[in-house]
């Protein structure tokens, strides 16, 4: 936790981050203006006797105890839920979470330059891009690869010169079998030819896995 409160800045990042800020809020906010235990025993009060020294009837004593330990329970579980809650916002900061990219997982496979996209990005989730069969054209051809949490797995063609970027902001990096853990793990492969496909790819914690298409 304190490492992550490290990189953290001000204003958070990242839509996650604020959406669970938000109802963290929220859930501190109702404990706050919640009654106290002798508020909440009011109505049951107010059904007593209200002479002074007038003994409390047997039968609103279980009632008063119930509502107490009601009470008692929901604070703590609103305060560790709330707990909870500020910890994967912190966490969302950290790491980017865009949760407008998409939960989940998802696969591509790609074999027509012409049906290729620029970028592929996910926020949470295990995202794979299969450009194994893919033609590439003569030149540079261009492909981002992005996910906020989770795997990235990018099958690259077998006949086709590699420039690589591959780095993970906490995880793991497999550039074509050489593999690196830990933080700021940043992999790179230059290579040249007439066909070039250029590759960055990137996670913030997961891992990226690059693979060379076998024929």
């Amino acid at each position: 936790m304190l490492v992550l409160l490290s990189r953290v800045s001000v204003w958070p990042h990242g839509d996650a981050a604020w959406i669970l800020l938000l109802i963290a809020g929220g859930i501190v906010l109702t404990i706050a203006h919640r009654p106290s235990g002798e508020t909440a025993e009011g109505a049951t009060a107010a059904e007593a006797p209200t002479e002074p020294g007038a003994p409390v009837p047997e039968q609103a004593r279980p009632l008063r105890r119930t509502r107490r330990v009601a009470w008692v329970i929901g604070t703590v579980f609103g305060i560790v839920l709330a707990f909870v809650l500020v910890a994967a916002a912190i966490f969302a900061a950290v790491f980017r979470v865009h949760v407008e990219n998409g939960i989940g997982d998802q696969a591509y496979h790609v074999t027509d330059a012409r049906d290729l996209r620029s970028s592929y990005k996910l926020g949470i989730g295990d995202l794979r891009v299969d450009l194994g069969d893919l033609k590439v054209p003569p030149g540079e051809t261009h492909v981002t690869g992005r996910v906020d949490v989770g795997r990235l797995l990018v099958v690259v063609p077998p006949n086709v010169a590699l420039r690589v970027r591959a780095d993970a902001d906490f995880g793991t990096v497999d550039l074509l079998g050489s593999s690196s853990d830990g933080r700021k793990v940043d992999r790179s492969l230059d290579e040249s030819g007439g066909r070039v496909l250029v590759l960055d790819a990137h996670v913030g914690a997961g891992s990226v896995q690059i693979d060379r298409a076998v024929r």
